[in-house]
C-alpha cells in the first residue's frame, strides 16, 4: 500500500508539471529537469509515509520499508526518504550501528552472549571531540520518535558513558516523543536484575529519553511475559522523571502502579491508564492544573470522592455499574465530552437497568456535554432481545436513552450497541432530532428486527430541526407504500448541509420495490448525499 502511495503521488505531481502553463525558458528548463530533482516536493511527498502516522506493526514495516527502499532506488530519493526515515526510529539499534559504522563506539564480542552485540566506547574524552560526531548528528538531531526497551543491562550502558560525557547534552536534543516497550531480551532474565531506583545503572536505554520529550507511550510487559511488578514501577517513574516536560502519557501495564510520581509533571495535559483499581491511585492526578484529557480503565472499589478542575474530556472502560459509581462520585465542573467503552458480562436485562441508571447520572451530572460516543459489547453468548413491554408506545430503547435527551448541547453522539437487538420507532428519531438541533454527527448502531423498526421517513425529522447536521447513521429502517405521503418537506432557499448518510438497510414490506422511491425522497430532502443507504434494499 505505501509504495502505490508513493507512486500515486509521485504520477499525479509528475502529470501537473507536465500541464501547467509556463514560459518557454521554464518549459526548456523542466524538460532538462526530472521531477524527481525538487527537493521540496519529495520531502512533502515522503511525509506521508512516516511511520508515526500508522497504528498496525504490518503498516508501520510497509512504511519503513518503502522509505528504505526508496532511499536506496534513487540518489535524489535518499535525503528526503532518510529524513523521514531517521525521523521515527523503531529502536536504538540504528543509532548504535550509526555510532560502529562512524568509528565512535566499538564492538566487542562476548562469546556466547544471546543478547545481541555490545559496544564501548574506547576514547577517554568528549564524544563531541571525534571528527565524525556532527555527521552522527546530522541523523540524531532528524529523531522525533523512538520505541526503547528499557532492558536493564548488568554491566554499564555504552548511553550512560556518551550522555555523561556530553556534560547535559541529549544525544537526541529533537526527541519529542518516546514508548517503552518490550524486546525479547528485557524478558528473558525476567527482570530479575533491578538495582534500587536511583542508580544510574537502571537506565539502559532510557538514558535516550531528553528534557525534549513532551508524549511518553508505556506498554510493559505484554501477557505471557514474566516480570517482578517492582520493577515495573521503577521504570515508569525513571522515564517519566527524564521527561519534566511531559504533555501526554499513556500507560498501559498488567498491575496497577502507584502514580504518586506524577505531582510533579505539572505540564500534563492528557492522560491514559489502562489499569485502575481504586481512587487512591488517581488521588495524585486532581492536583494536576493543566489536565484536560483523562482516559482510565476503572474497576474495584472507589471509597473517595475525586474532583478534577480542568478536565473536558472524559474517557472510561469497564462494566457499566463500575462508570455509574465513577462519575457519581467524581466532580467534573468542566466536562464537555464523554465516551465510554463497555464490554458486558450479564444478561441482556441486567446491563440494560444499570445502563440506563448510568445515562440518568450522566445526564443529572453533566447537563453542557457536546460529545457523547458510547461502545457497547455483550460477553454472554446468547444476548436475545430485550424483554421489555411496551407501554404507551414507548420502546424499551427509548426508555433507556430518555435521560440523554436532556443533553441539548450535545453536538457529536455514537451510540453503537452492535450485537444487541432493539425494537425502536419514529417517534424514537424524532426525539433525537428535536432534543439534539445542536447535532453535527449522529451515529447509532443495534440489530433491528421485522415490524419493530422506525419508519425511514422520519429522516426528515433531522432536516426540520438538526440544521447542522454532517453526518448521519442509523440502523435498519423500513418502509412501506404511502408513507411518503403528506411528509412536510423542509422549506427555504438553503439546501440542508448533510453530505454523508448511511442506513444498514431498509426494508420493504409485502415485496415491494421502492428502492427509487428511497432515493428519491433522499435526495430531496438531503441535495448533498451520494448514496443513502450502505447495504441492500431487502424486500419482505
Amino acid at each position: 500500500m505505501c509504495s502505490n502511495l508513493l507512486g500515486f503521488i509521485l504520477t499525479k505531481i509528475w502529470d501537473g508539471a507536465g500541464t501547467a502553463n509556463a514560459e518557454p525558458t521554464t518549459s526548456v528548463r523542466m524538460a532538462n529537469r526530472s521531477i524527481t530533482d525538487v527537493q521540496d516536493i519529495l520531502y512533502e511527498v515522503f511525509l506521508y509515509l512516516n511511520p508515526d502516522h500508522y497504528t498496525y506493526q504490518e503498516e508501520i514495516a510497509r512504511a519503513r520499508n518503502t522509505l528504505l527502499h526508496s532511499a536506496l532506488t534513487c540518489r535524489n530519493f535518499a535525503r528526503p526518504a532518510l529524513d523521514v526515515l531517521w525521523n521515527c526510529l523503531p529502536s536504538e539499534k540504528p543509532l548504535l550501528e550509526l555510532l560502529w559504522t562512524l568509528g565512535i563506539v566499538l564492538e566487542v564480542e562476548i562469546e556466547g552472549s544471546a543478547s545481541g552485540p555490545i559496544y564501548t566506547y574506547p576514547y577517554q574524552g568528549d564524544p563531541r571531540a571525534h571528527s565524525r560526531w556532527k555527521r552522527f548528528q546530522e541523523y540524531s538531531m532528524q529523531v522525533r520518535s523512538i520505541t526503547l526497551d528499557p532492558h536493564i543491562p548488568r554491566a554499564g550502558s555504552i548511553w550512560e558513558i556518551l550522555v555523561t560525557r556530553l556534560r547535559g547534552d541529549s544525544v537526541l536534543p529533537a526527541l519529542r516523543k518516546v514508548t517503552l516497550s518490550r524486546e525479547s531480551s528485557f524478558y528473558r532474565d525476567g527482570g530479575a536484575s533491578v538495582p534500587p531506583l536511583g542508580n544510574d545503572m537502571t537506565r539502559g536505554a532510557l538514558w535516550l529519553i531528553s528534557p525534549s520529550v513532551h508524549q511518553m507511550s508505556v506498554s510493559l510487559p505484554e501477557p505471557g511475559f514474566r516480570i517482578r511488578r517492582p520493577a515495573v514501577q521503577k521504570i515508569v517513574e525513571l522515564a517519566c522523571s527524564m521527561a519534566p516536560d511531559l504533555h501526554y502519557l499513556r500507560v498501559r501495564t498488567l498491575w496497577p502502579i502507584n502514580l504518586g510520581f506524577l505531582h510533579g509533571h505539572k505540564r500534563l495535559h492528557a492522560v491514559t491508564i489502562y489499569t485502575v483499581t481504586n481512587t487512591d491511585a488517581l488521588k495524585s492526578l486532581t492536583t494536576l492544573p493543566h489536565l484536560e484529557d483523562l482516559s482510565l480503565a476503572v474497576g474495584g472499589t472507589f471509597p473517595l470522592r475525586l474532583a478534577f478542575q480542568r478536565v473536558r474530556f472524559l474517557a472510561l472502560s469497564g462494566s457499566w455499574s463500575r462508570l455509574n459509581l465513577f462519575i457519581d462520585e467524581t466532580d467534573l465542573p468542566q466536562l464537555r465530552s464523554f465516551s465510554a467503552s463497555v464490554i458486558q458480562r450479564s444478561r441482556a436485562q441486567v446491563w440494560y437497568n444499570i445502563c440506563a441508571s448510568c445515562f440518568q447520572t450522566l445526564s443529572r451530572k453533566h447537563t453542557r456535554l457536546t460529545t457523547l460516543d458510547i461502545k457497547c459489547r455483550n460477553n454472554v453468548i446468547s444476548v436475545g432481545r430485550i424483554g421489555l413491554a411496551q407501554e404507551s408506545g414507548t420502546s424499551p430503547f427509548s426508555l433507556m436513552v430518555e435521560p440523554l435527551l436532556a443533553l441539548h448541547e450535545l453536538r457529536d453522539v455514537s451510540l453503537l450497541f452492535g450485537e444487541f437487538t432493539f425494537p425502536f420507532s419514529s417517534s424514537d428519531i424524532r426525539s433525537f432530532a428535536e432534543s439534539w438541533p445542536s447535532l453535527e454527527s449522529f451515529r447509532l448502531e443495534f440489530v433491528t428486527q421485522d415490524e419493530q423498526r422506525a419508519g425511514f421517513e422520519s429522516v426528515v425529522h433531522f432536516a426540520h430541526h438538526c440544521p447542522r447536521l454532517r453526518s448521519l447513521q442509523l440502523p435498519g429502517m423500513e418502509l412501506t407504500r404511502g408513507s411518503l405521503e403528506g411528509i412536510a418537506y423542509p422549506e427555504g432557499q438553503h439546501h440542508h448541509p448533510l453530505r454523508e448518510f448511511r442506513v444498514a438497510q431498509v426494508a420493504f414490506p409485502g415485496g415491494l420495490d421502492l428502492s427509487r422511491e428511497v432515493i428519491q425522497f433522499t435526495q430531496r430532502v438531503f441535495p448533498h448525499v451520494g448514496a443513502p443507504v450502505a447495504a441492500v434494499h431487502r424486500s419482505l
